[in-house]
């Protein structure tokens, strides 16, 4: 093999492949992601559904499972209920425990160190040779229990970190996914260096606004970021992801929806808006905000005044539209039926 690096002609750019997708508009395959959000907010219960859908081959919310194979899932925190999610997972889904899905603890693995990500390699070898199948994704649940030596605040250490685990992907053809916390203001993205967001393939957000499960692809390299809402079923003492379908909206113009905090002095404007009958559709597109995180800043500011009866909420702040008056109905409550 000749010691020089791998180079294309505009003869020869045809053989650089397009994005191929492991699961189809969302998950690319060899890249590598975070999903992160708050503590809490079921983070991993999504990971395990996606994975486990890959694991199974079966598609997910109608999204085709392009490339089945094996799922190396690295456990960090949790490890004693990731068995019971994952047989509730089997129950509810209808499906035999019987799937390239393996369960890596790394509790007291630090990959600062070389030898570990060394052992990494080599276990990962083994279990494709007992399998006879490319591995489809690894997960690191989470990127802080993996990332033990380094300074997650830190460009340099963070570079250094994913530079470990990129060499990891590309030798096996790969996807990895990082399951990450989002620092203290959860509207203010992910904890820790931006080298995290500017250097992964896909970045999705996760949230949890009066128990709906918000997704947001805010960053797709090779794609076209989205959203969508997942609901979470309790199931055998566990939650499970609900199996109805998802709405993935598509947003073609990018930053039509922001992600800025709004300030305690905007709920006048808004409260102007609802008295001249706006909806909060039409509130979420002056503010260039998305529709939840409005409902949730108008909810705060109701109970904050200690307003929860239904038919004084309707009255006093006019509001009118169908949609929003079934979210008041099912977000607050009739005093005289209590």
């Amino acid at each position: 093999m000749e010691n020089i690096f791998q180079t294309f002609s505009l003869d020869t750019i045809n053989e650089i492949s397009n994005t191929q997708w492991l699961i189809e508009d969302i998950i690319p395959n060899e890249s590598l992601i975070i999903l992160y959000g708050p503590s809490g907010c079921g983070k991993t219960f999504i990971a395990l559904d996606m994975t486990l859908h890959i694991a199974h081959n079966i598609p997910w919310k109608k999204q085709s499972i392009i490339k089945q194979g094996i799922i190396i899932y690295c456990i960090g925190e949790g490890i004693n209920g990731i068995s019971n999610r994952i047989k509730a997972w089997h129950d509810y889904n209808n499906c035999s425990l019987n799937a390239p899905f393996i369960i890596l603890p790394i509790e007291a693995i630090s990959f600062s160190e070389q030898i570990n990500i060394d052992k990494m390699v080599s276990t990962i070898e083994k279990i494709c040779e007992h399998y006879e199948l490319p591995v489809s994704m690894i997960v690191i649940d989470t990127l802080s229990k993996a990332s033990v030596g380094y300074d997650e605040n830190s460009s340099k250490d963070m570079g250094l970190f994913l530079y470990n685990f990129d060499i990891i992907k590309k030798y096996f053809n790969t996807t990895i996914m990082f399951i990450h916390h989002s620092g203290k203001n959860s509207y203010k993205g992910m904890r820790g260096s931006s080298y995290l967001l500017g250097t992964v393939d896909t970045a999705i957000q996760v949230d949890n606004i009066d128990n709906r499960i918000l997704i947001k692809i805010e960053k797709q390299k090779d794609g076209i970021e989205g959203s969508f809402q997942l609901k979470f079923k309790e199931h055998l003492d566990s939650l499970v992801v609900f199996n109805g379908d998802i709405n993935l909206k598509f947003r073609k113009q990018k930053g039509f929806i922001v992600d800025i905090e709004l300030k305690e002095n905007d709920i006048h404007q808004i409260l102007q808006m609802l008295k001249d009958k706006k909806s909060f559709e039409d509130i979420s597109i002056k503010f260039h905000i998305g529709i939840d995180k409005i409902k949730l800043f108008f909810k705060k500011y109701l109970l904050k005044k200690d307003e929860n009866d239904v038919k004084i909420i309707l009255k006093n702040y006019s509001i009118k539209n169908k949609e929003d008056i079934k979210w008041i109905e099912e977000n607050f409550k009739h005093i005289d039926e209590c």
